[in-house]
């Protein structure tokens, strides 16, 4: 609030970055920015190598494109869509039902949780890989049935955006959808 060349209404950022993973002790760093650029996760992804989940937020694009980082998306961001417009418009019968898919991956995870990770991968194979095919179906064929500025459009979109990233999630036990 008493930041040398700035109002207290200005904005800033604290990046947050972890490591969760089955049987791994977490660890959290925060790190404040008065910007948002895409400089800032360059710069303290630096050293970085892995997978690295984020959500859809472009600034993460160019550290992203680095061989040695694979990028990994995040379910709860794709279902957060759906669900503002599930909750805008509650009869919404496919934000209800993109939820309802999205519900049964939840689900397989947490029965998964207390696994190792070989199998916990097994698992996602043979169970939420059929889930993930049944979601990007319907999203192939309704990629252009709503308004692409409406909550719907924007929701389906931002989908079919993270989809290869939110994928990735298959291809390894340790990560989390």
């Amino acid at each position: 609030l008493k930041e040398s060349g700035k109002t207290p209404q200005s904005k800033s950022y604290m990046w947050v970055r972890s490591r969760h993973g089955p049987k791994i002790n977490p660890i959290i760093l925060f790190d404040y920015d008065p910007t948002r650029s895409g400089e800032v996760p360059n710069r303290l992804l630096k050293d970085f190598k892995g997978y690295l989940q984020v959500d859809g937020y472009g600034g993460y694009d160019e550290v992203c494109r680095r061989a040695d980082i694979i990028r990994v998306g995040c379910m709860a961001h794709v279902r957060r869509k759906f669900y503002e417009v599930q909750q805008v418009s509650p009869k919404q019968g496919d934000a209800n039902h993109l939820l309802l898919l999205i519900q049964k991956l939840y689900k397989i995870e947490e029965d998964i949780r207390e696994k190792t990770i070989k199998n916990r991968f097994k698992i996602r194979q043979e169970e939420s890989g059929t889930v993930f095919k049944e979601i990007k179906l319907w999203l192939d064929e309704n990629e252009n049935k709503y308004p692409p500025q409406g909550l719907m459009g924007k929701a389906v979109t931002y989908a079919q955006n993270q989809w290869p990233y939110v994928m990735h999630v298959l291809k390894d036990g340790q990560l989390s959808i």
